[in-house]
């Protein structure tokens, strides 16, 4: 089992302040969550994007997302955000045969 050691707490701030953005304005605007960003932590948060390159450092800058679809720690984290996604990207992520369950 594992007790979610392998990440930082802090890694979830961009996502946080990202959400907590989403609710105060009607369309995303990047400029803007910088600054609330910065405003919140004290942080950059391109700094914190960065860090995101060192999962593609040896895939040619492409994201690595082979298991993603497997991973179990994944699904956990989908089911909570189901009911935000359209219907097209629940069928994406949600396969028929768990349907049927």
């Amino acid at each position: 089992m594992d007790n979610g050691a392998e990440t930082p707490v802090d890694a979830v701030l961009p996502g946080l302040v990202l959400f907590a953005h989403l609710g105060f304005h009607e369309d995303f605007d990047e400029k803007a969550l910088t600054e609330e960003f910065h405003d919140v932590t004290g942080a950059d948060l391109n700094d914190f994007l960065e860090l995101d390159a060192l999962d593609s450092l040896f895939q040619n800058g492409q994201p690595n997302l082979e298991n993603i679809e497997d991973d179990d720690e994944y699904e956990i984290v989908a089911d909570a955000f189901d009911e935000l996604l359209d219907e097209q990207e629940y069928d994406e992520l949600v396969g028929e045969d768990e349907l049927d369950q």
